[in-house]
Parts: C-alpha cells; structure tokens; sequence
C-alpha cells in the first residue's frame, strides 16, 4: 500500500465448505483488514464479508467458513499513505 493509493486488494478462489484463515501483519502504523464475497464489485463501496479493524494495532486476522464457490476478495486498507505488512492466507 503506497500514498494515494491506500487499498491492496487479492483475489482467490474458494469452496463452499473451506475454512479460510486471513492473518496480516507487521503494518506499521495502522492497517486494516476485510474479506468480500464473490457477489462484490467495490471494495470501497460493498459491504464487506467480514472484517478486523482494531485500531491502532498492526496485526489483524479473520478466520471464516467459505460459503459459496467463487472468487473472493482480500482488501489491506491503510489509514495513513505508505506501508509495509505480510498477509498469511491459510485455507483447508
């Protein structure tokens, strides 16, 4: 995530029944974290799956049951312009 541009967005594709698990770290300041499923079209605008905003931390995580077959969308939004961060993703 870099300045004006304060949205990653990753696509994966998924199974009803998969259990899907979203760990982001190491974002320094503040980042957050939010899954969509596959009827989204915008992340700024779509409500998202779900989400973990904790403020002021960097670490972040969402752990879920897929429950529909498609593509699914990962958003790491930063509050404030450039930062670095890993994102685990773990699926079963």
């Amino acid at each position: 995530v870099g300045p004006g541009d304060l949205d990653d967005v990753f696509k994966i594709e998924a199974a009803a029944g998969q259990n899907l698990v979203l760990t982001l770290s190491g974002a320094n300041p503040d980042a957050d974290l939010s899954l969509f499923d596959p009827s989204a079209t915008n992340v700024i605008l779509d409500e998202a799956y779900d989400t973990s905003w904790t403020r002021g931390s960097s670490d972040e995580s969402i752990d879920v049951a897929i429950s529909t077959d498609g593509f699914w969308y990962i958003d790491v939004f930063a509050y404030d312009g450039a930062i670095d961060y890993t994102l685990e993703i773990e699926m079963d």
